[in-house]
């Protein structure tokens, strides 16, 4: 009797892969995958990943809420990001994805080069350093945020709306003045 229980045992998970499921609650947490990357997950965010595949041919983590990633270069095994309805694809190494809000997501490139698609898109569209992005709920495809420079230096979460109403693309940030 034993012998069988085991037996269903083994034949039940050898078909499942380990799942790791990283989260934070309150506060902000930082973890290093095993490829040496280091993720920072920010209150009520998760990410997960699976433990056994996880750097061999791929690098692909799962995640919710809003994450930081300072990705190890490597590739031969692409990093990629699936959010709830979007993708995000390394092609360099710092950037964060917020889906905080839950009608929009956006990206934002501190350092390198990421391709930013609808979840099942083909095209997307590619963010380098300093530049953000938003992907509305529903939407094919998503926009590039620009943002305000002076004197070559980034502004401080100040960006330029054109056309878009303001609650949809603002990612958290809020509006502290505003000049016509």
């Amino acid at each position: 009797m034993a012998i069988c229980i085991a037996l269903g045992y083994h034949v039940f998970n050898s078909g499942r892969e380990a799942m790791t499921r990283l989260y934070a609650y309150d506060n902000a947490v930082s973890y290093t995958l095993p490829d040496s990357s280091v993720v920072t997950l920010f209150p009520h965010s998760s990410l997960s990943y699976h433990s056994e595949s996880f750097g061999d041919d791929s690098r692909q983590v799962e995640m919710t809420g809003k994450v930081e990633f300072r990705v190890t270069k490597n590739p031969e095994a692409p990093f990629v990001a699936n959010a709830t309805y979007a993708t995000v694809t390394v092609l360099g190494t710092q950037f964060t994805v917020d889906e905080l809000n839950p009608d929009s997501i956006g990206v934002s490139v501190t350092s390198g080069k990421v391709r930013f698609t609808a979840k099942d898109g083909n095209e997307g569209i590619i963010l380098t350093k300093g530049m953000h992005a938003c992907l509305l709920a529903g939407a094919d495809d998503p926009e590039i945020i620009e943002t305000t420079q002076t004197g070559g230096t980034p502004a401080a979460h100040k960006f330029v709306f054109d056309n878009t109403p303001l609650p949809t693309c603002s990612r958290g940030y809020r509006l502290i003045s505003m000049s016509v």
